[in-house]
């Protein structure tokens, strides 16, 4: 089991360990972008004020990543 963070995480992903898709938490902003093969992916709603509002007005609520596409992508 991998722990609740990972300090350093191009070290971590070792050839040998390549995975299609890292989802992510605790920011405060949007990420999309890869490391190797790997895409990094973080979309955080972050705090709701007192008014009700989202803090991040970026956050995508539908968003879906096909790690199964991601994956067939990756191997071919």
């Amino acid at each position: 089991m991998i722990g609740p963070r990972v300090p350093s995480l191009p070290s971590f992903l070792r050839p040998s360990l390549m995975y299609p898709c890292w989802v992510h938490g605790h920011t405060h902003q949007q990420f999309d972008y890869r490391v190797r093969s790997c895409r990094v992916v973080s979309n955080p709603r972050g705090y709701v004020n007192w008014s009700g509002r989202i803090e991040n007005k970026a956050f995508d609520p539908g968003l879906v990543i096909d790690v199964q596409a991601l994956a067939e992508n990756d191997s071919s």
